[in-house]
């Protein structure tokens, strides 16, 4: 591992192919003994220009079930953090993220990925 002042720091791969950085990032947390297939707590983030976009889209993400907050970003843009409890499988990833990256795009944001808790 490098490196960075002094201090050992991992690299970060990274992946052009939103499907595939998915299947990759379900394939690691099998291989952290994590089976996505049991419910844990999904966070997806969605970035979009103007306060009011975001107020909309964690409106509409909410009635569909999701907890969200909105936060401001350093630059002029605003993140909506999605939240909720699921399980992991290729097919509900990909889904979700048609659904979400669609839901930007009508907003002019764009649909940024997600992390999932393993323990």
């Amino acid at each position: 591992m490098p490196l960075w002042g002094g201090r050992t720091v991992h690299a970060v791969e990274r992946i052009r192919d939103a499907s595939e950085a998915d299947v990759r990032v379900l394939d690691h947390l099998t291989q952290l003994g994590c089976d996505p297939g049991v419910p844990r707590e999904v966070t997806h983030y969605v970035y979009l220009r103007k306060q009011n976009d975001a107020g909309i889209v964690a409106d509409i993400l909410e009635r569909d079930g999701w907890r969200t907050a909105v936060e401001p970003c350093d630059d002029t843009s605003f993140v909506v953090l999605a939240t909720r409890v699921a399980a992991l499988s290729t097919s509900i990833v990909k889904e979700t993220r048609r659904m979400l990256e669609a839901l930007a795009a009508e907003y002019g944001g764009i649909y940024d990925g997600w992390e999932a808790k393993t323990g």
